[in-house]
């Protein structure tokens, strides 16, 4: 009984916002990304919460957003603070480099359990960061640049120069989005690598997607489109690209329309190369694209597999 009842409230509430829509278009759009960006907190499993104990657990000052810095867009504001993990570097004298993780929405630092000890057991200073309204961290709502605006806060309030910057979903495209609006920062001269796994391409059409479930077409929830691949040719950094070719959520269309645009600004890069005089510094971008199978979107962070080729990825391109 209670199925059905919850079945005729669904498409009740379903309904009224179409009704809403129709009337008031442009609030019933406001309401539909209010929704959207709201978060939601999952409690850890057990080996996320044992991770958590063998870390260093830090609340990290965010600084205050600045245009000088190049952020992305100070219209979305970000909390004082956030909570991180940090693993300090094992057996050497001097760290490697600092990699920081960035989660996907409504996710949490832990997921990457399966990275974090490992990384700094090969030399590096590891934090990985609870975003803006995930896990500890304050807030109850996140987007794609509220988690860019947070990442770019965190490394000039906490002058942190991160080498590699290791991502997964929404939180992959909002490293990208960071790195390409803040290349020229200071606190980006190290960054030699970038890792995003399962990053969808276009937030406008999962935007779409959630605007017909809740009644309103997409094309009235958002006016202002983005895509991951528009952020590429801004670069000029190695990238490792995952995607498992059964996700249900992302679809795997996203990195492979992602990997094809990379391809294609090498491609015009070489191009420009071969005709321009000696004076010419083409970028360094440069990519890889590795497609899995059965690892869906959340089981490719623990996969035995993909964790130790990332590891391999970062230390590969260190000193590169």
């Amino acid at each position: 009984m209670g199925a059905v009842i919850s079945y005729y409230k669904f498409h009740l509430g379903r309904w009224l916002m179409f009704a809403f829509a129709q009337l008031f278009p442009r609030a019933a759009a406001r309401r539909v990304v209010e929704l959207f960006q709201r978060t939601y907190r999952i409690p850890p499993p057990k080996i996320e919460r044992l991770c958590e104990s063998s870390a260093r657990v830090r609340n990290f000052l965010l600084a205050p957003l600045s245009r000088a810095f190049d952020t992305p867009c100070t219209n979305f504001q970000i909390p004082p603070w956030i909570k991180g993990y940090e693993f300090e570097p094992q057996n050497v004298g001097t760290p490697k480099g600092t990699v920081v993780f960035v989660h996907g929405f409504s996710g949490r630092a832990t997921q990457f359990h399966a990275f974090l000890q490992p990384l700094a057991q090969r030399g590096y200073r590891v934090i990985a960061l609870d975003m803006p309204g995930c896990g500890g961290s304050p807030g109850e709502s996140a987007n794609l640049v509220v988690f860019a605006n947070a990442l770019e806060a965190f490394v000039r309030a906490n002058d942190i120069n991160p080498s590699c910057v290791i991502a997964h979903s929404m939180g992959a495209s909002s490293t990208l989005l960071f790195a390409s609006y803040c290349q020229h920062s200071p606190y980006l001269d190290r960054l030699s690598s970038l890792v995003a796994i399962s990053p969808p391409e276009s937030l406008l059409n999962v935007l779409y997607g959630f605007g017909d479930i809740v009644g309103v077409g997409g094309s009235r929830a958002i006016s202002v489109d983005f895509t991951t691949s528009s952020l590429l040719d801004k670069l000029s950094t190695r990238i490792l690209l995952v995607h498992d070719s059964k996700d249900k959520e992302v679809p795997v269309s996203a990195s492979r329309a992602i990997a094809a645009s990379a391809q294609n600004v090498v491609d015009q890069e070489h191009s420009r190369d071969e005709t321009a005089n000696s004076s010419w510094q083409p970028r360094q971008l440069k990519f890889r694209y590795v497609e899995t199978e059965g690892l869906g979107h959340k089981r490719i962070l623990v996969d035995a597999n993909i964790v130790e080729m990332v590891l391999d990825f970062v230390d590969e391109t260190r000193d590169q």
